[in-house]
């Protein structure tokens, strides 16, 4: 027998919340691994923009930023090099059979509207 198309709407909402709430626990527990366990030079920040899960839950797209955007490259390549200690601590914490495999990805956005103002700056009349 068919189900009704009614009858997934429910099942597909759960797992968007639960795909949704996974997504912030790693954002919340990968944030504070990075404080505690990655040392960075003094004046850089790393924020995680963005984190996906994909819907088989294998997998979750973290997107990182880093402040000054200098050094975005350096950090990030940091961050490459402890990511198994990070996914490793990440999924003692986790209560799930299986933790998402970390991907890290460099989000260059706050550069981009950086750049952006500038440009926008540039052009403005002068009063």
């Amino acid at each position: 027998m068919k189900k009704s198309a009614t009858a997934s709407l429910p099942e597909a909402s759960a797992k968007a919340r639960r795909l949704e709430q996974l997504a912030s626990l790693i954002r919340a527990e990968l944030g504070k691994l990075l404080t505690r366990e990655v040392e960075l030079s003094s004046g850089t920040l790393v924020t995680i923009s963005q984190v996906e899960v994909l819907p088989d839950f294998k997998e979750a797209h973290v997107k990182v930023s880093v402040l000054p955007f200098a050094r975005g490259q350096e950090v990030f390549a940091l961050l490459q090099r402890v990511l198994p200690g990070l996914q490793h601590h990440l999924a003692a914490t986790l209560t799930m059979f299986q933790a998402p495999k970390i991907v890290l990805e460099f989000d260059e956005t706050p550069e981009r509207t950086a750049r952006l103002e500038h440009l926008l700056d540039s052009i403005k009349p002068k009063a």
